[in-house]
């Protein structure tokens, strides 16, 4: 007979619970915690004793923290700019449960939050990155707007492409993205797919791809992806049969404008996300006249199709791993892996399925050694929950303990790390940055301070103009960097996506949105009724005028070039 346990003096007892562990579930057990790591586990029934916490947990059961395959953290999945949310999606996360999560599409200052939390200096979930997607001009994420924090674009440079991102985890590639827009976008080259997963098998970086049809995922599996990063979401006619990569399930990203009418967005579980995220998603509930025509219609189709060859995977026995694709438009972050785990269960996976998926295999096809078990030698990323979510798997959302590397998590302290004098730093929010800094909630980067925003007296040099810090007319004034350009050439690029060359400040002119007004018509600063490239809109008529080269040839329309002046410097031209 082997001898009692003995427990250490610190150690913390999860006394008379439920243990389940992958397949296995063991009832009134003791889980013994010591510093990060589970030390043991035994039989239930352990004495308090000097030295020790004992928590008696009869009723409820212990799993390993929960891990999202598919997030955005730094989106907030509202439709219409509300700032940075990232704070926020962290908490939320953590405060449900969700201690691991796959970021695949995000400015690069990604890896720098993955290497900060990793090192202890933020709290947050453990994250594996992407960074920024691999696409094509005018395809997904940048089917109508240049994101070029978001959106690296291939066209014959697949593995100098790769090169650059030798800090990510592994890579997003997106080879089509039919669906989600009602005008033909273009499909990645075959030969950059296969040149991207060749240098990433290369640099052992697994590749997660965004498809949409069964061409999309037969090609994927045939040219070395390694996991489709959605179900196939248009359906599979004739038979066609889906290849068994590994999949992100996805349905909330699906499920959202379903849910968003039904008022399924409104509920109380929402608490942990931002009122202006849920207000904006109000807002949109109540004037959906305002989403593109036949969005609403065409994403049940999606719905449908999605929930229908994600079943089949199931039934075939392929790999599904939960991802919401939190941040998205409609995911709520970390309530979205619940709703993930209760859709999952619906089309046929067993509750303790859908739960080992978000646990053991998920931290499996992320290199994470350490997670998803509850045995000795694992880290303490643990949850206690109410009840027994291998019969019902919406116990796991009755959390009663979240243990992050044995420590009772407090939530509402994640994210914070104080300020940093290291210029460039990756910030959360203005807390994160030293004196005369802000944080640029657009690349969430600390940029020095300025003034006013618009203003253009602004002295940010050459390759900034003062602009509000979060986007929203009323935020904090920085130094934003933007795209520099000749207002006289009009040489923004990429050129499909129609930019503006527009003086910004007496240094720097810089490429933006460009509207939609013709010269002479009425044009404000929103991008929507700004004026088309080659105008300027007249703060003082609110009309849209030509720019012209006052050092130039002659090329006005109408009038003649004059040279504008401000605070007795020169600037730029206009046709009066």
């Amino acid at each position: 007979m082997s001898p009692p346990l003995s427990i250490p003096p610190g150690a913390l007892v999860l006394d008379h619970i439920r243990v389940v562990d992958g397949d296995d579930i063991a009832e009134d057990q003791a889980v013994v915690l010591l510093g990060e790591w589970i030390y043991a586990l035994r039989p239930g029934g352990v004495d308090p004793a000097p030295g020790r916490r004992v928590l008696d947990l009869r009723g409820r059961t212990v799993v390993p923290g929960l891990i999202d395959s598919h997030t955005h953290l730094f989106h907030s999945g509202a439709f219409s700019p509300v700032g940075s949310t990232l704070g926020a999606n962290l908490q939320a996360q953590l405060a449900w449960g969700v201690l691991g999560v796959a970021d695949v599409g995000a400015p690069a200052a990604i890896f720098d939050l993955r290497d900060e939390i990793a090192a202890g200096l933020r709290l947050g979930p453990r994250i594996w990155a992407t960074g920024p997607m691999l696409t094509t001009e005018g395809s997904h994420p940048c089917e109508v707007h240049l994101d070029d924090q978001l959106c690296h674009f291939v066209d014959g440079d697949g593995a100098a492409r790769v090169a650059e991102l030798a800090r990510a985890d592994g890579l997003k590639v997106v080879l089509a993205d039919a669906a989600f827009t009602p005008w033909p976008t273009p499909r990645l080259d075959l030969a950059d797919l296969a040149e991207i997963t060749a240098a990433a098998a290369a640099a052992g970086q697994p590749v997660v791809a965004h498809v949409d049809s069964l061409l999309d995922a037969q090609d994927a599996d045939a040219l070395g992806v390694n996991v489709l990063g959605h179900p196939v979401f248009a359906e599979v006619a004739g038979g066609g049969s889906l290849p068994l990569l590994p999949v992100h399930s996805t349905l909330s990203a699906f499920a959202g404008p379903r849910l968003l009418m039904e008022g399924g967005l409104l509920e109380a579980d929402l608490r942990h996300t931002p009122e202006a995220v849920q207000q904006d998603w109000r807002q949109r509930r109540e004037e959906p006249e305002v989403f593109l025509p036949g969005w609403l219609e065409e994403s049940a189709a999606w719905e449908a199709a999605a929930r229908a060859n994600l079943r089949a995977q199931i039934q075939a026995g392929g790999a599904v791993l939960p991802g919401s694709d939190a941040g998205y438009w409609l995911v709520p972050h970390g309530l979205g892996l619940h709703q993930e785990l209760e859709g999952l269960v619906a089309l046929g996976l067993s509750p303790q399925d859908a739960l080992r998926a978000a646990t053991l295999d998920a931290a499996e096809a992320l290199g994470w050694s350490d997670l998803g078990r509850v045995r000795a030698g694992w880290r303490a990323n643990l949850l206690v929950v109410e009840g027994d979510p291998t019969i019902d798997v919406g116990a796991l959302r009755q959390l009663h303990l979240i243990l992050l590397d044995g420590r009772v998590l407090d939530p509402s302290s994640a994210g914070g790390r104080g300020p940093s004098t290291q210029p460039d730093a990756v910030c959360i929010g203005p807390g994160d940055c030293g004196e005369d800094a802000a944080c640029d909630a657009f690349t969430q980067r600390c940029v020095p301070a300025c003034e006013a925003a618009f203003d253009p007296l602004s002295d940010c040099g050459a390759d900034a103009v003062c602009l509000p810090a979060d986007g929203l007319p009323d935020g904090p004034p920085a130094c934003r960097s933007l795209q520099v350009c000749d207002p006289y050439d009009q040489d923004c690029e990429p050129q499909r996506y129609g930019l503006a060359c527009v003086p910004l400040d007496l240094d720097t002119s810089a490429c933006l949105p460009a509207g939609g007004a013709a010269l002479n018509q009425s044009c404000s600063v929103d991008a929507d009724a700004g004026c088309r490239p080659g105008l300027y809109c007249s703060p003082v008529t609110a009309r849209c005028l030509a720019l012209c080269d006052p050092n130039g040839p002659e090329t006005c329309p109408e009038g003649a070039c004059q040279l504008q002046r401000f605070a007795g410097q020169d600037w730029f031209g206009l046709c009066l």
